[in-house]
């Protein structure tokens, strides 16, 4: 690259999310199996994702997404209570095509950028000269086991 070694001004950095409104459905309950003394619940969840497809991105995988969660209480002696927990999260996995995403590489310091589009790779002149990134299969989950330990008084 012509910048190679030499210092690059760089202008201010934006990366599009065009994050859209989220809505979430929660069911949830909680027993008590042991008067006085055991505590369970269960839960499961649906939230929509906030990235619509041509916005999928790693660093922040907002996709629609279901949750599970088993959970207890137990009152080990008086005032002490043991609290335990497990949470499922599960989002859906996406695929998208490099016709599909509206991601285009961020190059800061490169000729094409520093020389005003002069210099832009011919592949990419409708991305700004930069190559569209986003495409591939995404797919993540997320398990969370919680312990506390509760004093009341």
């Amino acid at each position: 690259e012509k910048n190679l070694g030499k210092r690059v001004a760089l202008g201010p950095i934006t990366i599009q999310k065009h994050f859209e409104d989220t809505w979430s459905l929660k069911l949830g309950g909680d027993w008590q199996a042991i008067a006085k003394r055991l505590w369970v619940r269960a839960g499961v969840s649906y939230e929509s994702g906030a990235a619509p497809l041509a916005y999928t991105s790693v660093d922040f995988e907002a996709f629609d997404r279901m949750g599970a969660a088993l959970g207890f209480t137990v009152r080990l002696w008086r005032d002490l209570y043991l609290s335990g927990a497990f949470l499922h999260v599960q989002q859906f996995s996406r695929e998208v095509s490099e016709a599909e995403t509206g991601v285009a590489q961020q190059r800061p310091g490169s000729v094409c950028t520093a020389s005003g589009g002069t210099d832009c790779d011919p592949h990419y002149v409708d991305w700004g000269g930069a190559p569209p990134v986003g495409a591939g299969s995404y797919s993540s989950m997320a398990q969370v086991i919680s312990l506390g330990l509760d004093v009341r008084f």
